[in-house]
């Protein structure tokens, strides 16, 4: 019963991001009323779409919680987005870029030491270049490198305890450095209460330091209430380059298909009725 009430769930969601593109593309050219509902089809990508909020907000709350994940809308500005070569990179930064919005795009990668960091980060730089947007990077691996040269040898996935503190925090220094006005960052419904430093009371409490900054800084999560196939049905709309993305955990020259991000990619990609085109080959024997 759940299963279904979720496919059919998408199903609108896909229907709803189809019938809305044309409104946003006109709502879009005229810049963003701040009074605005930012809540279109739950991914609120833009408060532009202010004049439709009506009449999406019901899909909107059948799919989250409008309390609990509603994000304000975007500043005039340039947004720096937090990327790391995945799925929901690739969809948000296709549809903002898709749906130009007049800000704009600083995609930032960190490398925090994890294992598949070169392939995270090969995939994002492609994934740029493929939209045409400009690729930033910031090295923090010698942080996680040092908290962890007791365990000679190991080198953990996600060696960062409380990673989001930290990536959240470099992207504050990047945008201002850079005069951006927005921080966004990919957190799907599905990532959220993870872990603690992707749960919405830190995010709040994150949300108003960014506020006590000088200059301020908006927060924005336009994907809280998107369930992982449902990025991928709204970045399927806009050319989403799926092709170019990287989730898998290990740092290997293909994917494994066995962690817990291929598990959920594959999933995603079932759940969503598209065709993964780095799963279309068969992942060769280790030697």
């Amino acid at each position: 019963m759940l299963r279904a009430a979720e496919d059919l769930a998408s199903l609108a969601l896909q229907a709803t991001v189809r019938g809305l593109m044309p409104a946003l593309a006109g709502g879009l050219a005229g810049g963003a009323p701040r009074g605005a509902a930012w809540a279109v089809a739950a991914a609120r990508p833009f408060s532009a779409a202010a004049a439709c909020a009506g009449r999406y907000q019901p899909t909107s709350r059948a799919l989250a919680d409008e309390d609990s994940t509603a994000s304000a809308p975007p500043r005039n500005g340039a947004t720096v987005v937090l990327v790391s070569g995945g799925l929901e990179s690739a969809a948000l930064l296709s549809y903002w870029a898709h749906w130009d919005h007049g800000q704009a795009l600083l995609p930032l990668f960190v490398d925090c030491g994890q294992k598949n960091a070169r392939a995270e980060e090969a995939a994002q730089q492609a994934m740029c270049r493929h939209l045409g947007l400009e690729f930033n990077a910031i090295n923090a691996s010698m942080v996680a490198h040092q908290l962890n040269m007791s365990v000679a040898g190991k080198r953990y996935h996600d060696p960062l305890p409380h990673r989001n503190l930290l990536l959240l925090s470099l992207a504050a220094s990047f945008a201002a450095d850079s005069g951006a006005s927005n921080v966004a960052i990919c957190l799907n419904k599905d990532d959220l209460g993870g872990y603690s430093s992707a749960a919405m009371p830190f995010l709040r409490h994150i949300e108003g330091l960014y506020q006590t900054l000088e200059p301020s800084l908006q927060l924005l999560m336009p994907l809280l209430g998107l369930r992982k196939h449902q990025v991928l049905a709204m970045g399927e709309q806009v050319g989403a380059p799926w092709h170019l993305t990287w989730s898998c955990v290990e740092g290997r020259e293909t994917p494994c298909g066995t962690c817990p991000p291929c598990v959920a990619r594959e999933e995603a990609f079932d759940r969503a009725d598209l065709t993964d085109p780095l799963m279309e080959c068969p992942v060769p024997p280790e030697p």
